[in-house]
């Protein structure tokens, strides 16, 4: 009965202790509560601050784009428009539409020409007389929206502004001034206003209230409750807390933007979240009451469906013998038997629970490499903060083969576990991971590369398999850990995207990464223009060649980030997807490849959705070589080359000529021949410069030759579509 009591004993236990400290739980549910509902308005803010920094990258981005329309670059000259130029404004307002259109929050989009006084919204065109409509329309002051830069300096980049209206609210102007050839003077302001919105702010749920606050801490959006308590004087400065607005306490979470000196923040009511929470307290103690009830019933019951089984087994060992005499066991085999089950069921048990800590280890760890969490408590009990130490990944040689690299990574990590480790951290302090489906080591102390090679030697020959090391460059502190990890996670991941057969051996992370760099952008802009106006025009042989030029000159080069290469791909397939007609049936753009994917990849799927698109949109009217020979484009070609001389020639004088609308010609020309009118004229224009330089005639005569006022003008022009200046030209071997 002593063992059956013991039993009793722990089956209460077992069902009363977890019971003990749930209730312990409960009694502290109120400050979990709390504690939930402050990370979930802190997470809610937080996510308020990333979309919307973000959206105001974008919309710098945006304007940047804007700013390099041709169209704006010449009515900005401008002093006066002539009746023709202002047509050209009206095109504008599709380009400002489309602009507007494609982000949420947008409201207005703008380009205000100072010097001819004339501005343009996604709406409508103002003349200079009536150009306060602009402010009436928004309740802004006109001059707050089109800010001049300063003749003491240029700045040529966008600007972010709050701005207040009339009714209290407020929106955010970003905008950027275009100065003249010489950045003596800005010429024109282009800008966007954002419109702020409970769907802009990312709002969570009914329960926050969202605000927003200027530079000047004044509220830009929010309800009445955000405007008492800035009223108050306590919300600008508040990172996190509570507050009492008219006797009612409410929690708040603010952060500042990265880009601007605007504060997003949040306002929760503490009653929303404790409402439910009193109504629950009655039935917890009624079920508290029954779960003691129910758990005392199932120990007693369990004791005994426990101690007939082992009661019956005494019986059998304890069975006496013929002389009467009880013998201490009947069968030692049998127990010896069950004794060994156990015991092998025991170490698989703790085998199993020793590769859950070692994953469960490897997730923590990894989530602070990779800058998911601060907390670096879990890697200080293996890494002394304030000595050097390194970081080491180890991967299979020529992964883009076959070779089943699920069963060989197991194998490499248990080679880790059980080689490597017995070589570097046999005297070593350090810790092994399997993170990012490789096998990871960080190692402190001196560390020489004969050690690294010599541990990867003895994997490779453990495992019968090539190893590739990515190792650091040594590290002091716990916070540099995620920085190595980038480098070294960056080094292998540039490896798999460029599918380069990294070879055996020890690879330091940054000398693979050290001679990338991001290349100008603006050429895979002009590019990008060019493919849109082949696509535009249906002119698919042209797009394709370029196309293929994009992919050899922006999309191919390996001393580039892959990261960049992958941005690059994203974009240019966006672009080409707005021209596919039955985007939803498209399986590839709906299958784009993902973070992982290698640049092969992403080059079949680019093809593919153009493919896709040329399908669906089949041939356009006139074909790739129809467009360029038809009877008005060879007219107008022939027209530039008999009168580029004249430096009068422009798009308007070939439009008179042909007695056709400026707006028509210039877009019909550039779709069917790929570059605009303008551009016609300065190639044909520099194909005689370069005649006549190669002949050895000066630079100034050139120009007057050749059509350009002065001789300034021809050296621009040769900059931009030559890529170096006249000089340099005749100058070269």
């Amino acid at each position: 009965m002593k063992i059956y009591r013991r039993l009793l004993a722990s089956y209460l236990c077992v069902c009363l202790v977890p019971l003990l400290i749930s209730m312990f739980t409960i009694f502290n549910l109120e400050r979990n509560v709390r504690d939930s509902m402050e990370q979930d308005i802190k997470f809610a803010v937080r996510s308020t601050q990333q979309h919307m920094d973000q959206t105001l990258s974008n919309t710098a981005n945006a304007i940047n784009i804007l700013a390099e329309d041709t169209l704006i670059s010449a009515l900005a000259e401008k002093t006066a428009l002539a009746p023709l130029e202002i047509y050209d404004l009206c095109e504008l307002i599709d380009l400002f539409s489309v602009t507007v259109n494609q982000r949420e929050g947008y409201f207005r989009g703008f380009c205000y020409f100072y010097r001819s006084g004339f501005l343009v919204s996604n709406k409508r065109t103002y003349h200079p007389n009536v150009t306060e409509l602009f402010s009436h329309e928004l309740e802004l002051d006109f001059a707050a929206l089109a800010p001049r830069g300063g003749e003491d300096g240029v700045d040529p980049q966008p600007h972010i502004r709050t701005l207040y209206q009339k009714d209290g609210s407020g929106c955010v102007l970003v905008y950027r001034n275009i100065y003249d050839a010489r950045y003596k003077e800005s010429v024109c302001c282009i800008g966007i206003v954002i419109q702020l919105n409970d769907r802009l702010l990312q709002r969570t749920g009914e329960g926050l209230d969202p605000f927003v606050t200027g530079e000047d801490g004044q509220l830009l959006y929010g309800s009445g409750l955000a405007r008492q308590a800035l009223a108050q004087g306590d919300l600008p400065a508040l990172d996190g807390g509570t507050l009492q607005v008219e006797g009612e306490g409410y929690l708040c979470a603010t952060r500042v933007s990265n880009l601007s000196g605007m504060r997003y923040g949040a306002l929760a009511a503490q009653r929303e979240y404790y409402r439910d929470l009193r109504l629950m307290w009655g039935r917890i103690i009624l079920e508290c009451a029954v779960s003691v009830a129910v758990g005392v019933m199932a120990a007693v019951f369990l004791s005994r469906q426990t101690w007939s089984p082992f009661k019956s087994a005494l019986m059998l060992i304890n069975k006496p013998r013929s002389s009467g005499e009880r013998t201490e066991y009947n069968s030692m085999k049998s127990v010896a038997q069950a004794l060994t089950s156990v015991a092998q069921e025991r170490e698989s048990m703790e085998s199993q629970l020793l590769r859950l800590q070692a994953r469960t280890r490897s997730g923590q760890i990894g989530r602070y490499l990779a800058g998911l969490t601060d907390d670096p408590s879990l890697l200080s009990q293996y890494i002394e903060d304030g000595q050097p130490y390194w970081l080491i990944v180890f991967s299979i040689a020529a992964t883009g083969e076959d070779r089943g690299q699920a069963g060989v990574l197991e194998q490499l990590y248990t080679a880790i576990c059980r080689v490597l480790e017995e070589v570097l951290l046999e005297k070593k302090s350090g810790v092994s991971l399997a993170l990012d489906g490789r096998a990871v080591m960080l190692v402190q102390g001196t560390l020489t590369g004969e050690e690294v090679r010599r541990a990867v030697a003895m994997a490779e020959q453990a495992l019968s398999v090539p190893v590739v090391c990515y190792i650091s460059d040594p590290c002091m502190y716990l916070a540099d850990a995620p920085d190595a990890w980038s480098w070294v996670r960056r080094a292998y991941q540039s490896d798999i995207f460029w599918q380069r057969g990294r070879g055996p051996g020890v690879w330091p992370a940054k000398d693979i990464l050290r001679g990338a760099s991001y290349r100008d952008y603006r050429d895979l802009l002009e590019r990008q223009r060019k493919l849109a106006g082949y696509m535009a025009g249906k002119n698919y042989g042209k797009a394709r060649q370029c196309l293929e030029e994009i992919v050899a000159q922006d999309l191919s080069d390996q001393e580039m980030p892959f990261e960049m290469i992958q941005h690059r791909y994203a974009g240019v397939c966006e672009m080409l997807l707005a021209y596919l007609p039955d985007r939803e049936g498209f399986e590839a753009g709906r299958h784009m490849p993902g973070p992982g994917s290698t640049a092969g990849q992403l080059e079949a799927w680019l093809f593919a959705v153009f493919e896709r698109v040329q399908q669906q949109a089949g041939p356009g009217e006139e074909g790739a070589a129809g467009n360029q020979e038809s009877p008005w484009a060879r007219q107008v070609q022939a027209y530039i080359r008999e009168n580029y001389r004249d430096p009068a020639l422009n798009a308007s004088m070939i439009a008179g000529h042909l007695q056709m609308n400026l707006s028509t010609l210039s877009r019909r020309y550039k779709n069917a021949v790929g570059r605009g009118l303008l551009d016609e004229v300065h190639t044909v224009r520099l194909e005689a410069a370069k005649t006549l330089l190669d002949k050895g005639v000066s630079v100034r005569e050139t120009a007057e030759r050749t059509g350009y006022v002065e001789s300034r003008a021809m050296i621009r022009a040769f900059k931009r579509y030559e890529g170096i200046t006249p000089g340099q030209y005749a100058g070269r071997e």
